[in-house]
Order: structure tokens, then sequence, then C-alpha cells
């Protein structure tokens, strides 16, 4: 019965110091929104995704990486990518576009975003409607 109570107070010891390092870590979070799609098909790119974060230091040390997954384009060339983070009165969003029309009408593209404190790694496609006039 002594060791079960010996046990039992080294586990409350142990659950106590956990709980109080993890209320003193610094935790920050960043999160990317659903794509915002400003373009349509064969026209250049261009893609707005908001970024939203709890703390503004985080911003200071963001580097943001944009890869294109479209692998089954057949003949036609892969556009290449730019991206610029912007920040505007409503916040702070990446600037997606490419230099060329993208001429498929799904476009798959990932965005790496990297920072102090942690790295967030999402996977985008959007569906390119095409440009219809009214």
């Amino acid at each position: 019965m002594a060791t079960f109570v010996m046990k039992s107070r080294a586990l409350q010891i142990i659950s106590v110091c956990l709980f109080v390092t993890m209320l003193s870590a610094d935790v920050h979070a960043l999160a990317l929104t659903d794509p915002e799609l400003k373009s349509s098909l064969n026209q250049r790119l261009d893609v707005r995704i908001r970024l939203l974060t709890s703390a503004a230091n985080e911003m200071e040390s963001l580097e943001i990486k944009v890869t294109v997954l479209n692998e089954g384009a057949g003949n036609h060339m892969l556009p290449h990518l730019q991206h610029e983070l912007i920040q505007d009165e409503t916040g702070t969003y990446i600037k997606v576009t490419t230099r060329d029309a993208v001429r498929e009408p799904v476009f798959r593209f990932l965005v790496e975003a990297i920072w102090s404190t942690g790295r967030y790694l999402r996977e985008y496609s959007v569906l390119i409607d095409p440009f219809v006039q009214r």
C-alpha cells in the first residue's frame, strides 16, 4: 500500500510540473485561409491567401515558399509562380501570381510558411472558371 501511495504522489508531482511547463510555454499560432481567386482561365493567376496570426512579431521572421504541384499538366509548361506578402488596412495576405496565363482549369500549389516558432504547410487546389463576358 505504501508503494502505491508513493507512486500516486510521484505521478501528481509530475502532472503538476508538466502543467506548469505548458503554461509557461510561449505559443504562437499562424493560419492560412482559403484562397480567394481574382483571375479567370487563360489569364495570369491571381490568388490571395489571408494570414491569421496571434502575435505581430511572427511576421518579422516569416518566410513564405510557394511551389507548383500540377504534375499532370500534359504538354503545357508549368507556370512560374511569384508571391509577395502584402499588408493593408484589412490585414496581411500572400498574393500568388504567374507571369504567364494559366491554361488548365485546376491549379494546385503548395504554400509553406516558416517563422521563428513553427512551420505550416498547406496544399491548395483552385478551380479556375473561364471568363464569361456579360
